[in-house]
């Protein structure tokens, strides 16, 4: 039998926690497909989608709230991520059950972006936003071990991971106010080294279900309100908006591992980026949630070493799902 390599570096730590959370994320996704039905002659898709309990309705084109979130796409792709332009296909207002009753308003409540790979989405709709245990090494986290968002859309659509092939992505718009244990799957990590090639198989194997699946919720829920407009949702990726409670912001310059650990009367940390969306153009919407919608100009912040905003919350009970964004990635090559 041949011996694994050693993990000998916090990076590699951080890597092998990377696998078990795609395990974990994968998970999920399964876990919702196993979960029964209300009536035995549901079909396959109206039950996973019911079991979210997350609901999902396309806000219909030529509506107020999709021109400011086209705007918002538009406005804020940063001018170093030239290498492909960003095309919105259709949003989707969520409403993720008890997340309202539940949510921590501290104020200053913002509307953010949070990209992440398709096969992570039936997790964090169905599960929500997880912060790693303590337990986990906190390298690779710049500003702790926290949830991070950002007002620049493109910086989140890099975390989506398109292709050439796979071209459309998935990100979220979440309400963020600024002010499951992971432990079992972490006391895993030697097991996941013995078999090696076969849990990454496994995490592999297990991508095209997820991909496919959150498809079919994104289509169903199109389909039941009769806007299925165009088959080019198929190679399309999904964004979710977040609605972000940051309450008092702790501002830093330079990266911090242990941000988390916030001043008394501050609820989140802000990495300040050289640039940012211009505020004499952001817009409130009528539930008082900010929208940092505007051309991307210099912060002319001395000393920041990020290229644009980063927000950092520490607590999940600040966040709320609020809309899903399909985007097609136009590549310039």
């Amino acid at each position: 039998m041949r011996v694994p390599p050693l993990i000998s570096t916090p990076e590699a730590v951080k890597t092998e926690l990377d696998l078990l959370k795609a395990l974990e994320d994968i998970e999920a996704a399964f876990s919702i497909i196993k979960k029964k039905g209300k009536t035995v002659d549901m079909h396959p898709v109206d039950k996973n989608y019911d079991n979210l309990k997350c609901e999902i309705k396309p806000i219909p084109a030529g509506d107020k709230m999709e021109k400011v979130i086209k705007d918002y796409v538009r406005m804020t792709h940063a001018p170093t991520h030239n290498s492909y332009d960003l095309e919105v296909l259709q949003a989707f207002e969520l409403n993720k059950s008890g997340e309202v009753e539940s949510f921590c308003d501290y104020g200053t409540r913002r509307l953010l972006w949070h990209g992440s790979r398709i096969t992570n989405w039936m997790g964090i709709l169905g599960r929500g936003l997880k912060i790693a245990p303590p337990e986990a090494p906190s390298t690779g986290y710049m500003f702790g071990k926290g949830v991070y968002f950002a007002d620049c859309a493109s910086k989140s659509a890099n975390y989506t991971y398109p292709t050439s092939r796979e071209k459309v992505g998935i990100m979220a718009l979440c309400e963020v106010c600024d002010d499951s244990s992971l432990l079992d799957l972490y006391r895993v990590v030697g097991t996941c080294h013995n078999y090696g090639r076969q849990v990454r198989s496994f995490v592999y194997a297990g991508v095209i279900p997820c991909q496919i699946f959150i498809k079919l919720l994104v289509w169903l829920a199109m389909k039941k309100a009769g806007s299925v407009r165009r088959t080019e949702f198929w190679t399309a990726s999904v964004w979710p908006l977040f609605q972000v409670s940051l309450g008092e912001i702790n501002p830093l310059m330079n990266a911090d591992y242990n941000a988390n650990q916030l001043p008394k009367g501050k609820h989140s940390v802000q990495g300040v980026g050289r640039n940012i969306p211009d505020p004499s153009t952001w817009i409130t919407l009528d539930d008082g949630v900010v929208v940092p919608c505007g051309k991307l100009i210099e912060s002319k912040v001395e000393n920041a070493t990020l290229w644009y905003n980063e927000f950092i919350v520490y607590d999940v009970r600040q966040i709320r799902l609020r809309y899903l964004v399909q985007l097609k990635f136009k590549y310039n090559y």
